[in-house]
């Protein structure tokens, strides 16, 4: 049996607060888990710390974990032109530097601090941002900048897929943003394709994350710590002053994706493991 993680219980649940570290329910789930990972003959991890904490929790049992990232889809997400975008022109924002958060819009993720920033940015007109995207907190999101009255924030539902590349091509800069403890729980699979088409990174994470890792490493991007509503806000205005220094990331970004994360690369790690177990 290969177990492949893609989010860490309980630990999710507690940086939702949704539950309690030391509760009854996390030292259920806690050792549920274990007996799943005793039972596995390879676990599949996401990211470096991830691998970490599968670790602290199997004791000796690290030889069983295999990290395995999520991909990019090369073929199909690219860059493309800017000025024929065709959301940017619909939505009237062609000529902003647009700051974009598309995704799910859950308890893991930190809008407030985005929206925060936004305030703060208010400002200065040529800044927008789009939020683009569902989850448990979209409803939040929309009374939350209507009431604040935000004009430089554009929301919209989540878009077909067939419309992806359009899309993750509809900004100057993404941000993916995560409140704090999610470092080794979550790894966000929409980073990949975001790098695909071209786009640098603010990432919104606690040092050490695999995010936080790639961006640092690669130099495709920005790293914030969570609820640093004004760093975040300084980090775009840096962004936006310095477009030469922007665009290397762009360049860098696509190139990260298709010579380390794409489809076929990481669809061959998954046939090498399990060729292993091949009789």
């Amino acid at each position: 049996m290969v177990l492949r993680l893609e989010d860490m219980y309980p630990e999710v649940l507690v940086a939702a607060q949704i539950i309690k570290a030391d509760s009854a329910v996390a030292k259920i789930i806690s050792a549920v888990q274990k007996n799943i990972y005793k039972r596995s003959d390879r676990i599949l991890v996401l990211g470096r710390q991830m691998t970490e904490l599968v670790h602290g929790k199997t004791g000796n049992g690290i030889e069983k974990v295999s990290l395995i990232t999520h991909w990019a889809d090369c073929d199909e997400i690219k860059p493309l032109p800017r000025e024929r975008n065709t959301l940017l022109n619909r939505l009237g924002i062609l000529n902003k530097f647009v700051v974009q958060y598309s995704g799910n819009m859950g308890r893991t993720h930190d809008l407030e601090s985005l929206v925060q920033c936004a305030q703060i940015l208010e400002q200065h007109r040529d800044i927008h941002f789009l939020f683009i995207g569902s989850g448990a907190k979209e409803s939040w999101l929309r009374k939350k900048v209507s009431g604040l009255g935000l004009k430089n924030i554009t929301i919209l539902s989540p878009q077909p897929r067939s419309e992806l590349i359009t899309l993750l091509n509809a900004c100057d800069l993404a941000i993916i943003s995560f409140v704090r403890g999610m470092a080794g729980a979550s790894v966000p699979s929409r980073m990949y394709n975001i790098m695909s088409a071209g786009k640098p990174i603010l990432a919104v994470a606690e040092e050490g994350s695999e995010i936080a890792r790639v961006l640092l490493e690669e130099n495709i991007g920005w790293v914030v710590a969570p609820g640093s509503p004004e760093l975040i806000a300084k980090t775009i205005l840096e962004a936006n002053a310095n477009r030469p220094w922007l665009q290397e990331m762009s360049v860098q970004a696509c190139r990260v994706a298709t010579e380390k994360y794409a489809k076929p690369i990481i669809m061959r790690k998954h046939r090498d493991l399990m060729d292993t177990y091949h009789v």
